[in-house]
């Protein structure tokens, strides 16, 4: 349940509507089109801890993607009908030893000087963004005899972790959109408090040691057959999520294997127009040495007047034996899965089932500490750390029978912003909580009377998708 309701969290957009930002001069414009020196609304990336403010009406593009140097977490693109519109990326680096924010514009310079010789450099003196040490290159260039214009701001977040912000466009457009991307820079707000390294390895130590003790009979033993949750933003009900958990037996390979299995499927309705479906599979083997799973997650659009509907898809699929992890993902109903190479995950590797049954497994939580893990993430394609703050003894908000509670942390990665989990003597969830998003306990009864008509429309638009791309003949993604 935790992968699932962290994974929309995270990629919830969050906060209220912003108001006009920067000044009330007339509107720029730029390549014949009216580009508002305004800001919108802010987007949160949880993984991150970053909450940032596009450019009013700019398409905000949020799918992850390596390129070879670091993740792009978002491209926040302009309304310009140009084969290549002016955007603002924002990228996640890492660095395999301690570098100082210093030397890591230094060799930003260097390269840029490599790869365009003729060029003309300024520097910003090092300041802070948020609290924390950054600095920024406004770089005059040429590309294919063309005067290009780029500006990056680096910042550091955690040790050797960085975001990198940048702007690369035509030098005739740089009057205009210069001053929009310092405004866009003035509104980042950087959320979570890092781990140190001390931290961090104390807490994968805790995690490798806590992973020893787990048995067969523990898993089994912790197993609720069906859970119910609704999602609340500002006590508004905006979704659900239903988990059911069995022991049984499934094929893997050639042979079947006993073990436990958690199915999750999860609805959002945040916008009028808007259906999210969320849904996986994981099982894993009483061994602990066996795992395979498979998620999907799928967004309807309904039609409105002259738009039409549309959907996004993606897939991912994995199996362990041992501690070789074999895995792909696909990222349209058309796209066939892709297939990564294999992955040799370490002692810290938490299953997915295991991460999901985690609060129920723990023998005391009365007890606070912290533990780590590491998991295999598909939009990177490679690990993540999972860490789980156990805080002891709390107090449930908004709760006036004073019912025994303990309270848990949980962040994806060691620059995340926590989300707060309250959980119950056995370990069973009473509440969650981020800063846009709830989730509290429900029924089925309670999920019929607020979704069922929502869920019905959104089931019978994706099917109809894929039977549209089924009929086609084009390949359907979930390979068998």
């Amino acid at each position: 349940m935790l992968a699932i309701v962290c994974g929309l969290i995270l990629n919830f957009i969050g906060q209220s509507a912003a108001q006009p930002s920067g000044p009330d001069d007339a509107p720029d414009k730029s390549r014949g089109v009216t580009l508002r020196a305004e800001l919108g609304e802010a987007v949160i990336d949880g993984s991150y801890g970053l909450s940032i403010r596009p450019p009013m009406d700019w398409v905000v593009a949020r799918r992850r993607e390596f390129d070879g140097r670091g993740t792009v977490l978002l491209r926040m693109i302009a309304p310009v009908e140009t084969p290549d519109p002016p955007a603002i990326t924002v990228e996640h680096l890492v660095s395999a030893r301690g570098v100082s924010l210093p030397d890591r514009m230094r060799q930003a310079a260097d390269a840029i000087a490599l790869e365009y010789p003729d060029h003309k450099m300024t520097r910003d003196a090092i300041a802070e963004m948020d609290g924390r040490p950054s600095g920024t290159l406004l770089v005059e260039y040429r590309l294919e005899s063309r005067p290009r214009f780029r500006m990056q701001t680096l910042v550091e977040i955690a040790p050797r972790n960085f975001l990198l912000f940048r702007l690369d466009v035509a030098a005739s457009d740089r009057p205009v959109l210069e001053p929009i991307y310092r405004m866009v820079i003035g509104s980042v707000r950087l959320l979570g408090t890092p781990l140190s390294d001390e931290s961090l390895k104390a807490a994968l130590a805790a995690g490798s040691e806590w992973l020893a003790g787990i048995t067969g009979d523990r898993l089994r033993s912790s197993i609720v057959p069906a859970q119910f949750f609704v999602f609340e933003v500002a006590e508004r009900p905006v979704g659900l999520l239903e988990v059911y958990e069995s022991v049984c037996r499934r094929k893997v390979g050639t042979s079947r294997v006993s073990g436990v299995e958690i199915f999750e499927q999860s609805w959002m309705f945040d916008s009028p127009r808007l259906a999210r479906r969320m849904q996986s599979s994981a099982f894993l083997g009483d061994d602990m040495e066996i795992e395979k799973w498979q998620g999907s997650a799928t967004s309807w659009m309904a039609a409105d007047g002259d738009e039409p509907e549309q959907f996004e898809h993606g897939y991912e699929e994995a199996l362990r034996d041992h501690d070789v992890l074999v895995s792909g993902q696909s990222r349209s109903f058309s796209e066939a899965v892709q297939q990564n190479p294999a992955f040799q995950v370490p002692k810290t590797y938490i299953s997915r089932a295991l991460m999901r049954l985690l609060p129920r497994l723990v023998k005391d939580m009365k007890k606070p500490r912290m533990m780590a893990f590491v998991s295999f993430d598909h939009e990177r394609v490679g690990l993540v750390v999972q860490v789980f703050d156990f805080k002891g003894p709390a107090t449930l908000p908004g709760d006036s029978t004073d019912r025994k509670a303990y309270r848990v942390e949980v962040r994806e990665g060691i620059m995340a912003e926590p989300t707060e989990l309250y959980f119950d003597d056995d370990g069973k969830l009473l509440l969650l909580r981020s800063r846009t998003l709830s989730m509290r306990p429900s029924d089925l009864a309670e999920l019929k009377r607020l979704f069922e008509r929502q869920v019905a429309a959104g089931d019978e638009a994706i099917q109809r998708m894929e039977r549209l791309y089924q009929q086609s003949e084009t390949r359907f993604i979930r390979r068998r």
